[in-house]
């Protein structure tokens, strides 16, 4: 049967489901990838946004940003304001950043709340454990049960160090969607505990969401893709990688690659910095928390999706303070920040460019017997989540 009567009958068997799945498959060796439409079609957006981005854990940053007494960040999942604060008994909580009264954001950025958090509009005021404070003629207003406007708290939980959110209040646990993810964590990673925010690189992407997510979990293209992933193959040796799938996440590792010829110096000692590996513990849908081989910091790389063919990546780097300025850091830092990651985007664009033509519906993965960074297996498992979030599974 040729590709095309395939997808006819595909189709027809298929008719229940929400989206044409083409000839997406189970089994990554004979599978086709998603149809294009799932990446340029406004209505999949829509549908993940509601079956994914919306019941997901969602990154928001580490516990040790926020350290005292009313300090906060704020963040958004998609349309939805958010906003992580440390109460005065020490714990976090979230709350969507929304005033009770009559909808104004009441918080922006960072910074610190201690005593109040105050809408800008109105004065309505709130504790920083959320709890409604007093109002301006609030005591002139009949049947005014101050109560019945505490925000509304958003789901929380700290997790290998870092702090994540989940807007439905329903969803399980961290541990429960994504387990062994933290012991992961903190078997690949030293100073987990320790290390807080240092600096942030931000690129925004004319690309689906999927598209940047897909690039980062397959080393396939490493050694075709311009010349700074040329230098990434003298960095890290992608022949001797792997690609392990868990249950909601993906570990990428791979040995580093010659010292004489890497984009930046390493160390003689291998042992020097927070790892000799390249490592990427992917948590779906969108966070990879990486180290390049031997730099002392852990980076955070959140896909922040914008639109149907619109991204943001914000890269955060995180260090024990004190530490990071070391010149194999610091170089590393450059080499991704003005190299490597420029020309990621490139491609990512170069594909969404391809997506929207009539010349294309869907391609094929590529297998490696090894199942090793080479291969893109990871790139299916990834999605299949997808799928099954917004189709259901099969059968």
């Amino acid at each position: 049967m040729n590709h095309v009567a395939q997808s006819v009958t595909h189709t027809m068997h298929t008719a229940t489901r929400r989206f044409d799945e083409g000839d997406f498959g189970e089994d990554y060796k004979t599978s086709w990838t998603l149809p294009s439409f799932w990446y340029t079609d406004r209505a999949v957006f829509e549908a993940e946004k509601e079956a994914i981005f919306f019941r997901s854990w969602r990154f928001a940053c580490h516990g040790n940003d926020l350290p005292k007494a009313g300090d906060y960040m704020t963040l958004n999942i998609l349309e939805e304001p958010i906003f992580v604060i440390r109460g005065k008994d020490k714990v976090l909580r979230a709350f969507f950043n929304v005033c009770q009264h009559r909808a104004h954001k009441l918080l922006e950025g960072r910074g610190n709340a201690k005593h109040a958090i105050v809408c800008p509009y109105h004065s309505w005021s709130y504790t920083p454990d959320g709890k409604f404070r007093k109002a301006p003629q609030a005591e002139h207003v009949a049947g005014f049960d101050p109560d019945a406007y505490n925000l509304k708290e958003v789901r929380l939980q700290e997790f290998a160090g870092f702090v994540f959110v989940n807007v439905d209040e329903n969803a399980p646990p961290m541990e429960t969607v994504a387990p062994g993810y933290d012991e992961k964590m903190a078997s690949s990673f030293k100073d987990l505990d320790k290390v807080a925010f240092a600096e942030e690189q931000v690129y925004e992407i004319d690309a689906n969401w999927k598209v940047v997510v897909e690039n980062a979990l397959e080393g396939y293209h490493f050694a075709y893709s311009g010349d700074y992933h040329r230098s990434l193959c003298d960095l890290v040796d992608p022949s001797k990688g792997e690609t392990n799938i868990y249950e909601n996440w993906i570990e990428l590792r791979a040995p580093r690659g010659d010292i004489e010829k890497a984009p930046y110096s390493l160390p003689e000692d291998e042992n020097t910095g927070k790892s000799s590996d390249f490592i990427t513990l992917f948590l779906s849908p969108d966070c990879l928390i990486y180290n390049w081989p031997n730099m002392n910091m852990i980076s955070v790389f959140l896909v922040v999706p914008e639109g149907p063919e619109k991204s943001r990546v914000e890269n955060k780097y995180y260090f024990v303070p004190g530490e990071g300025n070391d010149k194999t850091t610091l170089e590393g830092m450059e080499w991704f920040n003005h190299g490597l990651g420029p020309e990621d985007a490139s491609l990512n664009i170069g594909c969404q460019n391809g997506l929207r033509s009539r010349g294309y519906r869907a391609g094929r993965f590529m297998y490696h017997p090894e199942n090793s960074g080479l291969g893109e297996h990871g790139v299916h498992y990834f999605q299949k989540l997808v799928r099954d979030a917004v189709n259901g599974p099969p059968g």
